[in-house]
């Protein structure tokens, strides 16, 4: 059963990377503005003291918009950093970023350096994802980075960043393990779930 589901997230996720990574860099753009404005302006986003965020890659919803909004508002900012097949949280400043400090990680994401604080205390979590459903679940790159984090970290707040088109009108397939998300955010809409 497990391997059954195992291949059909396989299939949803290289379906719709093609579809986001055909993309025109234009339109990426565009959606990221909305999406990181949405954001910006979500309550969830403006009573947080402590946010952790990605630094998107490819063709991802850029997150740079939302990651120096947290630094202007004083919020502490966390980035990903994986360590044994974990993902801890590091604090970044605006040096990090201007200093060039971030390194690249083995999977070709920007992390925060070794000496970076850990941050423990997380209150709104932007979570990157190829996939989406209408029940929360979200199918990520297939390492379970973010779900073995996520089950570790209850009572943080959820955000999924994705274009419209990633969030499918089907349900995602899922096993135990998989966590849920407390939102979803497109071009268009932020979509709260009931977890």
């Amino acid at each position: 059963m497990s391997n059954n589901i195992s291949y059909l997230k396989s299939k949803v996720r290289n379906a719709v990377l093609e579809k986001r990574n055909a993309l025109p860099l234009i339109h990426i753009a565009q959606k990221s503005d909305y999406i990181q404005e949405i954001i910006i302006n979500s309550k969830e986003f403006r009573i947080a003291n402590v946010v952790g965020g990605y630094v998107s890659k490819g063709s991802e919803v850029r997150t740079q918009k939302i990651l120096k909004s947290a630094i202007i508002d004083n919020k502490t900012l966390a980035l990903p950093k994986i360590v044994n097949d974990r993902i801890i949280f590091r604090r970044v400043t605006s040096m990090d970023f201007q200093g060039n400090k971030l390194v690249t990680s083995r999977f070709g994401t920007k992390e925060p350096p070794n000496s970076a604080n850990i941050v423990n205390n997380i209150d709104t979590l932007i979570v990157p994802g190829i996939a989406f459903d209408k029940q929360g679940y979200r199918l990520g790159y297939g390492k379970g980075f973010y779900d073995k984090y996520l089950a570790r970290k209850k009572g943080l707040f959820t955000m999924g960043l994705a274009f419209e088109f990633q969030l499918l009108e089907n349900d995602l397939p899922h096993n135990d393990f998989d966590q849920k998300l407390n939102a979803l955010i497109t071009e268009s809409r932020i979509i709260y779930f009931d977890i």
